[in-house]
């Protein structure tokens, strides 16, 4: 990607693979809202290395108010609905708070967090994600991800407004997704009827936004049900795709080699690249990581989740997908299996399965009572063994063992030993998928306390070394 830089009477800075509608002269600045700062706009005296400068004779608004020129509306509004992507660049990392107030963290990573802001002039609430350059960021994939995003427009995938580029940090502004995360809004709404039509209801449209992605030769590369939100918490919220850090532009017939994603929802061809198997993989992994979350939405759990990684990642490459005992469709299982094949050119594409699975086709006519039926799943319960009573075959003690005696169907190869009385108990899916997005996020919660521990041992060591402390002194001295 090439770009341009700017003299100081420039203040264009949108990328040119966007379509822009002609603007007319820079529209003035409101008068700033009371309490606000009214030192002038700073000057900006180059052009952003991250987004292109727009092609001769198109124009945006200022940075002053952080909005493109729209035609008048009733509502004022920060960014228009259709406009392009706006950026802009700053000269220090504060002046990004002019124009927005910050509300709370929605979350945090090793690399960026992702916050709430309230627009200073407007009021209305945004998503921004805030980058740190250098620290694990490479420019070329910050570069990356502001170009996908500018591309991708559809109701279905999270929205890019604007991108500010300051001197330490890199701020995405998008759409603000308040309705919380999919499978959460499933597992605790009592409204609803919890049944396969609206599983399959679901997953067409997690579908149709995959395929626009590739109609665009993008990847998304980690599709997993805690990057598929909720626009808001009413019941006619939309599907919402999140999180593109990682996703690429590809070609048809290159392969992309990067690792990444998530150990518990890569795809093996993924495991294969990492241990030097094959030399690449494409954008079939979309497609796999659509066919975990239907699994999921199904039976209430990850069928190839271990205990660690290595186990993990075994189970992955074996590629065993067991069908438990429930109620749902032979038709559904059928989609289940294309979806998660070993063997990536054997999965149908997005555009295919929209358009002759037959799962995804039947919204009427037979079959139609039963798929409204509430989704069930059978299990075996058993007594719990012995404390001294070696582990079953086919996995561990905790593996195959719930605190309260229980079997849990998938949790290792082998559905329930043979050798070990059991019967068979029957509940409602919707109840274990809000059991697995509460373990997933307690488990998410004493890892982020880890982490945090870690970096305040780390900081507290690194003071200490700068400090010249007689304790780092005598642990020089010991470890020489």
């Amino acid at each position: 990607m090439m770009f341009k830089r700017r003299s100081s009477k420039d203040t264009t800075g949108l990328s040119p693979t966007i379509p822009f509608a002609r603007k007319g002269s820079v529209a003035p600045s409101p008068p700033p809202p009371p309490g606000a700062s009214t030192d002038p706009p700073p000057q900006r005296t180059e052009q952003s290395r991250l987004v292109p400068q727009v092609a001769a004779g198109w124009e945006c608004g200022r940075r002053s108010t952080g909005a493109v020129a729209a035609p008048p509306a009733t509502k004022r509004v920060a960014f228009a609905r259709d406009a392009p992507v706006a950026a802009y660049e700053l000269n220090r990392d504060a002046e990004f708070w002019y124009d927005f107030d910050d509300v709370r963290t929605i979350g945090r990573g090793n690399f960026a967090k992702v916050k709430e802001v309230k627009h200073c002039t407007t009021g209305e609430r945004f998503a921004v994600k805030v980058l740190e350059k250098g620290f694990g960021n490479d420019l070329e994939d910050l570069v990356n991800e502001v170009s996908i995003l500018s591309k991708l427009r559809h109701p279905n995938i999270i929205r890019l407004h604007a991108a500010y580029e300051a001197p330490k940090r890199l701020y995405l502004v998008t759409e603000l997704a308040t309705g919380g995360e999919l499978m959460r809004r499933l597992g605790e709404d009592d409204k609803h009827v919890y049944s396969e039509a609206l599983v399959c209801k679901h997953v067409r449209t997690i579908l149709v936004a995959v395929e626009h992605m590739h109609a665009k030769k993008i990847v998304h590369r980690d599709l997993k049900p805690e990057n598929v939100l909720l626009s808001d918490p009413s019941d006619d919220a939309v599907i919402k795709i999140v999180d593109l850090g990682l996703s690429r532009a590809f070609e048809t017939k290159t392969l992309m080699r990067t690792i990444c994603g998530t150990h518990k929802y890569l795809a093996p061809e993924l495991i294969e690249c990492d241990r030097g198997l094959i030399k690449g993989y494409d954008m079939a992994i979309d497609l796999w990581g659509v066919g975990m979350i239907a699994y999921i939405m199904l039976f209430g759990y990850n069928p190839f989740a271990r205990d660690n990684v290595r186990d993990t990642h075994a189970a992955i490459l074996d590629c065993y997908v067991p069908m438990p005992e429930s109620n749902a469709s032979d038709a559904a299982k059928a989609f289940l299996r294309a979806m998660l094949r070993r063997r990536p050119a054997e999965r149908p594409t997005a555009a295919a399965a929209l358009r002759e699975v037959p799962w995804l086709l039947e919204s009427d006519g037979e079959g139609l009572d039963e798929r409204s039926q509430p989704l069930v799943v059978s299990f075996k319960k058993r007594q719990p063994p012995p404390t001294d009573a070696a582990p079953p075959a086919g996995g561990n003690a905790r593996d195959n063992n719930a605190k309260d005696g229980t079997f849990i169907v998938g949790s290792s190869p082998c559905d329930s030993p043979m050798n070990t009385p059991h019967e068979e108990v029957t509940r409602p899916v919707k109840q274990r998928l809000w059991e697995w997005y509460s373990e997933r996020v307690a488990s998410k919660a004493v890892k982020a306390a880890h982490r945090r521990l870690d970096q305040e041992k780390c900081e507290q060591a690194k003071a200490m070394s700068q400090m010249g402390s007689p304790t780092s002194v005598q642990q020089q001295h010991q470890s020489r």
